[in-house]
């Protein structure tokens, strides 16, 4: 049995008549938590992911993406109007100060769904 589970993924990117980049990469993880989250329109929602220290990949991935769902890096509020993937420690130092609980608000007009995917090294 491996020490180690394997995330792997892929990203196709086409510019309609124009080029296109694809790229695939996996990484060994020593394990990991999925989320659903449901945050009610006009309301707020968290996931509890713990620390940041080892994660190296964190997807978070809306139902529905629109700006009016926002989630917490520090004092800053992001829109997720569009699935977010930070694979890597480079990408993730980007959203440490939403560690270690993410927190969402809905302001869309109905119930929001929030995939939530954090991978630790």
């Amino acid at each position: 049995m491996p020490d180690k589970e394997k995330l792997m993924w892929n990203l196709a990117l086409q510019i309609a008549g124009g080029p296109a980049i694809a790229v695939g990469d996996s990484l060994d993880m020593a394990g990991y938590e999925k989320f659903r989250v449901i945050v009610a329109d006009g309301a707020n929602g968290s996931a509890n992911v713990g620390d940041a220290a080892g994660v190296l990949f964190v997807a978070l991935v809306p139902g529905e993406p629109d700006e009016h769902l926002t989630y917490k890096v520090g004092a800053d509020d992001i829109k997720l109007d569009r699935a977010q993937i930070f694979a890597g420690a480079g990408a993730v130092g980007f959203i440490t100060d939403a560690f270690p609980e993410f927190k969402f608000a809905n302001a869309t007009g109905a119930d929001a769904v929030i995939d939530v995917l954090v991978a630790r090294g």
